[in-house]
């Protein structure tokens, strides 16, 4: 009974656990973990004391209703996500591994009279299997990895969505398969049993790479296709990521712009880094297939790899993950690397300079106004890192690994990342130091444009303090895969607003969702829902008194809404300039193209020319990041024609820069990015845009 005990304990610490508490993939991958070993354990010292028979110890395994129930009961406190996935995932994991870890254990009971030995031997397939995956871990790409005790880890677990694969199934069959061979090798009358099926499953492993269980860097070439080197680069990529060979050339220019900037900063010679591997995929859903990681982009250290998915090149982290592959030529021996995330996430961000529309130093300074500054000296904890929530992580240890680079200087940062001893190379406490930068911020000034920025983001939980983060990640996928059937795409969104607990930002996206669907009926009870939600942000409050209005005038209410579109144009912390610009002249002018926009909310680019004078206040709203703006870029030069001597704000500058750089006029792209860097309204976009122009400037040079 002491293994019942041991599995009930477990299973009532990890319901208390904000990581492992909902029935889900984590409470299943550390369970199944935990129950691997109980299994194994009790039934080698049971076998060993002759208290247990072969048949017995397989009875033992009813011993899993009892965890089971524990976490089911765990739910009824309101934290219920799909327990449906939840089981599937138990059979998978926790159930499979038990029965491998009772199977282990009677092969090793077999092998020897000694305790010791019948433990070791047990132990030996999963040894030797952990043995592998660090090998595969070392030179192959793939960061997700299969092991018949410990189940499936899908590779970095801040991509939400973790489905179950069919890889997966295959695995856990084959892990079945592989447990009954131990069996019949335990017993000798069914050696030759043992051998007739084990031989089989070690040819299935041998193709592993068909199956999906781990993939080489020469099956994701084979899988991509083309390659074009520019040392010490070379780009692996598919036709569906670049048409051509000029196109896929000129990124990987763009590419070594990024390293020169970031061997310049670093105080490094070009000469000295090692040639390195770009892999661009062509999507999210192949990249998650080969690599284990989804929309996360990966620089990996170790082998001199990225990986990531096909995107506008000025939009990409490129920057942030080259830097961790040149952070190798002065990283810890022997491998090369620092295993302190946070100094080195803080070193890669801090070279990246901003994400968003912010600079790293507006991010902590805004932090520090909304009082989420996290405690830097215990986020220098190696674990500590990933207590926050990412956004926090990265843009408070890169603003700190920031100053110290500008202030301290490039080659003692690099001999800090190289021995971890703060002390001894800055000769100065690190909480003095934080002081420092503390203070450096506080200096800083603080706009409401930069508040509005970062509120929403800096605010956000981190992922497991989110309700069913896994659940409402596989009702997004549901909804890209709708295929614009509006109803499918409403009804997921519904489903993801419920398992988020109504989060305020998942419920704007189904409001918007509505409206689009011509649901005004729902859209207006949900932003009237919203509206009430005291966990909103100002900058969210904003949005869903703009969707309000948008709902009133699709409701005939024109007066109604032309009176909240002008009290939000005069809120001073509108950054909405542009949008409702857009709306407040059509309301009068032209109230049937309004009604089309926002109807569909799909940019139509054909009025355009009929109402040239919308051009730039509808610029902000265009995407042009796919079909939408194709229409636009054929006609793209004579509707700017016809609104040239029109006044332009920083939003419309930055998005003809942005068009004419996807249209490969770098000339035209550079004259409107300098008319945009005058107008730029924070540091981070200024960052972004001197580092455009430099990139353009280099591969103009280079071509």
């Amino acid at each position: 009974m002491i293994e019942l005990l041991f599995l009930v304990i477990s299973a009532f610490a990890l319901s208390r656990n904000p990581w492992t508490k909902a029935f889900a993939f984590e409470f299943n991958l550390v369970f199944g973990s935990i129950a691997f070993f109980v299994f194994f354990v009790s039934t080698v010292i049971r076998h060993h004391l002759k208290q247990i028979s072969f048949e017995q110890s397989f009875y033992s395994l009813g011993y899993l209703v009892a965890p089971l129930s524990i976490i089911l009961i765990s739910q009824i406190n309101g934290y219920t996500c799909r327990l449906d996935i939840g089981f599937y995932w138990f059979i998978l994991l926790p159930v499979v591994s038990s029965i491998f870890g009772l199977s282990s254990a009677h092969f090793g009971s077999s092998c020897s009279t000694k305790l010791s030995w019948k433990i070791f031997m047990g132990l030996l397939p999963s040894l030797l299997w952990m043995i592998l995956i660090l090998g595969d871990l070392y030179f192959r790409p793939s960061l997700f990895f299969f092991h018949p005790a410990f189940g499936y880890f899908p590779g970095p677990l801040y991509d939400e969505w973790i489905p179950i694969l069919p890889k997966v199934i295959s695995f856990r069959l084959w892990t079945l398969g592989f447990s009954i061979g131990l069996l019949l090798l335990s017993r000798n009358k069914t050696r030759r049993h043992a051998i007739a099926l084990l031989l089989p499953l070690l040819v299935v492993f041998l193709f592993r790479s068909h199956f999906g269980w781990s993939f080489s860097h020469k099956d994701i070439r084979n899988k991509l296709g083309n390659e074009l080197t520019i040392y010490p680069m070379t780009l692996y990529y598919s036709n569906r990521s670049f048409s051509t060979e000029q196109k896929a050339r000129r990124y990987l220019r763009s590419l070594s712009y990024y390293l020169h900037e970031i061997t310049t900063e670093l105080d490094l010679d070009i000469r000295s880094i090692e040639p390195m591997a770009i892999y661009v995929y062509p999507d999210a859903n192949i990249k998650q297939f080969l690599t284990g990681t989804r929309y996360t982009a990966v620089g990996h250290p170790l082998q001199r790899s990225v990986h990531i998915v096909k995107e506008p090149v000025y939009q990409s982290l490129l920057p942030h993950e080259l830097t961790h592959i040149v952070s190798a030529a002065f990283g810890p021996k022997p491998f090369n690397i620092n295993f302190n995330v946070t100094i080195l996430e803080g070193l890669a961000t801090a070279i990246e300079g901003k994400q968003g529309s912010l600079s790293v130093h507006e991010w902590a300074r805004a932090m520090i106004h909304f009082k989420t500054l996290p405690n830097l000296k215990h986020l220098l904890g190696s674990t500590a890192f990933f207590s926050e929530a990412p956004k926090k992580a990265y843009l408070a240890s890169g603003s700190f690994c920031k100053w110290l680079l500008d202030t301290k200087g490039a080659s003692l940062f690099k001999e800090y990342y190289q021995t971890n001893n703060f002390e001894k190379v800055y000769h100065e406490t690190m909480a003095g130091m934080i002081d420092k930068w503390i203070q450096f911020l506080k200096l800083r000034p603080l706009t409401n444009l930069q508040l509005r920025s970062a509120e929403t983001s800096l605010k956000q939980k981190p992922v497991f303090s989110r309700s069913c983060p896994h659940d409402v990640a596989d009702m997004y996928q549901h909804f890209l895969r709708c295929d614009d059937q509006k109803l499918c795409q409403s009804e997921a969104l519904a489903k993801a607003y419920i398992f988020s607990n109504d989060d305020p930002s998942i419920g704007l996206h189904l409001a918007k969702q509505y409206l689009s669907s011509s649901q005004l009926d729902c859209a207006q009870q949900l932003t009237m829902t919203l509206l009430e939600n005291k966990t909103m942000t100002d900058s969210q409050q904003f949005q869903a008194k703009l969707l309000s209005a948008d709902i009133w005038f699709l409701n005939g209410n024109f007066k109604r809404a032309k009176k909240q579109y002008d009290a939000l144009k005069s809120d001073q912390n509108n950054v909405f300039v542009d949008s409702l610009d857009l709306r407040t002249k059509l309301i009068t002018l032209d109230r049937a193209t309004l009604r089309e926009i926002l109807s569909s909310r799909e940019s139509q680019t054909s009025w355009m020319f009929y109402h040239p004078d919308f051009f730039f206040s509808s610029l902000s709203t265009l995407s042009v990041h796919g079909d939408n703006y194709l229409k636009l870029l054929k006609n793209f030069d004579l509707i700017l024609s016809k609104n040239i001597h029109k006044p332009r704000d920083f939003e419309t500058s930055i998005h003809i820069a942005r068009i004419y750089e996807i249209l490969g006029q770098n000339e035209k792209a550079l004259k409107f990015y300098e008319e945009a860097l005058i107008k730029a309204p924070t540091e981070g976009f200024r960052i972004q845009i001197e580092r455009d122009q430099n990139r353009l400037r280099f591969v103009n040079q280079t071509l």
